[in-house]
């Protein structure tokens, strides 16, 4: 199956024409891809397209007029479909705020131990972890809250899986699932990365603050997990 063909499948995804080319829209009738001269053109924010194109991973996408990029678009070529997948959904994500929050990122390891990295949440998300084997607690310094996730599966050293529980200083997010798939890379590897069931706007500053963190601890070992401010301790 195409990366395409996979999107198709899923609630909300519909096909249609943009620029003469194959695109995907999803039910909000915004496109957020479509392909062209053999490359994925997704729709991201402005400041993580200028992030593709500084690391090499992405292309301005001009319409034939160099002078008048479009900002909020990027030109790609995914190493395997399993990428573009990754990155369909990010963009999905960006134009339909409503299916969740999708991140496609690069990590300085192996899969094995990056898959061992995000087993250990005290190292990259808070230090206050009550691990129960098949599910799990998490407590914020300073913070009168707590989250409790269900484990659904940890297929090693490829994905995990995470259903939330309970929030109690977010309840939207009940019920909601997070999935952590790694993408062989050799030395290193890819997260593709969904939290499904609750809005983008809810979740995303704090995944964009943790799984930089991830990245950072699988990287080197030192993450940014969670610490009170002084003023909140």
């Amino acid at each position: 199956m195409t990366a395409f063909e996979q999107l198709l499948s899923e609630d909300g995804v519909e096909e249609g024409k943009m620029l003469h080319n194959l695109g995907l829209r999803s039910g909000n009738t915004k496109y957020f891809a479509f392909e062209r001269k053999g490359e994925l053109v997704v729709k991201l924010p402005a400041r993580r397209v200028a992030e593709l194109i500084a690391s090499g991973a992405g292309r301005v996408m001009d319409r034939g007029q160099p002078d008048r990029p479009l900002r909020e678009w990027v030109c790609l070529r995914p190493d395997d479909e399993a990428a573009a997948v990754a990155c369909l959904r990010e963009a999905r994500s960006f134009v339909d705020p409503d299916v969740g929050y999708a991140r496609h990122l690069a990590l300085a390891a192996p899969r094995p131990a990056a898959f061992d990295a995000i087993r250990a949440p005290r190292d990259w998300w808070t230090p206050l972890v009550v691990d129960y084997g098949s599910s799990f607690v998490l407590r914020f310094d300073g913070i009168d809250e707590e989250m409790e996730f269900r484990v659904d599966s940890e297929v090693p050293p490829s994905s995990l899986q995470w259903t939330c529980l309970r929030h109690t200083g977010a309840p939207a997010w009940d019920g909601s699932v997070i999935t952590f798939e790694l993408l062989d890379r050799g030395e290193s590897c890819e997260l593709a990365f969904r939290h499904e069931g609750v809005a983008r706007g809810m979740v995303e500053p704090g995944w964009e603050r943790f799984l930089g963190s991830l990245a950072d601890y699988v990287a080197t070992g030192v993450g940014r997990p969670f610490v009170a401010s002084p003023a909140a301790s």
